[in-house]
């Protein structure tokens, strides 16, 4: 379900995720049950999304890599010429 928030700067836990509407009006794909028990607080300021883009969380930071990856390995043979 996608709920659109009419204040921004909520964020909410549910099952171990977070779900934030940084701005005013950001709308956030939610599971059905929350998106129903948020729906129903009187004054919330939540409304279902219909047709409208969907603000998606910032993927989580990766860590910079400071190391150069290892050079490969080449097999150096020495033997007869073919022929």
């Amino acid at each position: 379900m996608r709920l659109a928030k009419e204040s921004g700067g909520t964020s909410l836990v549910h099952q171990g995720k977070t779900y934030t509407w940084k701005a005013d009006g950001d709308i956030i794909q939610v599971p059905v049950a929350l998106g129903q028990e948020l729906l129903s607080i009187r004054g919330g300021g939540y409304s279902e999304a219909r047709d409208e883009p969907v603000t998606e969380p910032a993927p989580p930071a990766r860590a910079a890599v400071t190391e150069p990856a290892p050079a490969a390995k080449t097999a150096v043979t020495e033997g007869k010429p073919a022929k």
